[in-house]
This record gives structure tokens, C-alpha cells and sequence, in this order.
């Protein structure tokens, strides 16, 4: 081997070498950034959803005599809404007719029966996306379901895997579309 190719051949294998080393190393931090990143953000949005639950005692001990809303449980009722940005509605059940929310007066027959906790309804009347919701029952002939606001997950998104798993095979993604 001539002697002047020796050193341009060993400047190439070195930066070769040191490129994929470093591609390597950088790769495997930015899966675990990644990683990382995409737990916390589902624990946040999960977390969001959760406030219901942390709250159930104190909605049930508030409105357990609710029957249709008067107007001072109208205002309460409109008041958790505000205060609470995760959740964009709240709707009165009574006798299995849905009898107030507070997205507008609502008069209508609905399913009886459900166990209370989380819901994902497929297919929204006004949007056609999915809506997560909460039942909560706060007597025998009343029950109240919490609606969330869609979930927020632009960043997510931006990295290819905003969507949060709700078990039974439901995924949502940004604005509750399916995934």
C-alpha cells in the first residue's frame, strides 16, 4: 500500500467511527427524551381527567337532593364548570330523562343502568368525535354526567404518537378523534 493513502484512509475510517458512535449515543438519548416526554405528558392529561374522581364526595354532598335544577343549581352547577378547565359541560339525569346541562336545555331519554366512573362515547350528536365523560350518581333518580373538553395533545402530535390508550382498545387523539 502506497504510503500516501494511508492517511486520508485512517481521517475517513476515524470519521466514520466517530459519527456513528455519535449517532448511536444521540439516537438513544433523544428515544429516551422521547420516551420520557410522552409519559409525562399522558400522566398530565390523565391527570386532568382524574379531578372528577378527587371531587366525586364533595359533588355528591353539594347537589345530593337534585331532582330537575332550580336556578340557584343552575348557577352551582355552572360555577364547577367554569372553574374547572378540563371540563366543558355538565348534564342532569332524572327518571332516565336528561333534564338540564349546561351547555344548553337538553329533553330527551337516556340509557339507565350504567355503573358509575368513566365513559367514552363513540360518536358525539354535534362534532361526530368521540367525548369522554363521567357518570356520577347522587341519588336513586339522579345522576349527573361531567363532559371533558377535547384533549389537547399538539405536542404529542408533532412527534408522531399524541394519543392516549383508555383501555378496551380505545385510543384518543388530539381533539377526542379516534386513532
Amino acid at each position: 500500500m502506497n504510503i500516501k493513502y494511508i492517511k486520508p484512509l485512517s481521517i475517513a475510517i476515524s470519521l466514520l467511527v466517530f459519527f456513528n458512535v455519535f449517532g448511536t449515543v444521540f439516537t438513544i438519548m433523544y428515544q429516551n427524551f422521547i420516551h420520557t416526554f410522552l409519559t409525562e405528558e399522558r400522566r398530565i392529561s390523565l391527570e386532568e381527567l382524574r379531578v372528577v374522581k378527587e371531587e366525586e364526595l364533595a359533588f355528591k354532598k353539594q347537589f345530593s337532593t337534585l331532582a330537575i335544577p332550580d336556578e340557584n343549581q343552575q348557577q352551582a352547577l355552572t360555577k364547577i364548570v367554569a372553574k374547572h378547565k378540563c371540563m366543558s359541560s355538565i348534564g342532569v339525569i332524572h327518571n332516565s330523562y336528561f333534564v338540564y346541562s349546561t351547555y344548553g336545555k337538553r329533553d330527551r331519554k337516556v340509557k339507565k343502568g350504567l355503573e358509575p366512573g368513566f365513559y367514552i362515547k363513540q360518536k358525539s350528536m354535534l362534532t361526530s368525535n368521540p367525548v369522554i365523560y363521567y357518570l356520577l350518581h347522587l341519588n336513586d333518580k339522579t345522576s349527573i354526567r361531567i363532559y371533558f373538553k377535547p384533549l389537547t395533545l399538539e405536542v404529542l402530535d408533532r412527534i408522531g404518537e399524541g394519543y392516549i390508550n383508555f383501555g378496551g382498545g380505545i385510543q384518543l387523539a388530539t381533539n377526542n378523534n379516534k386513532f
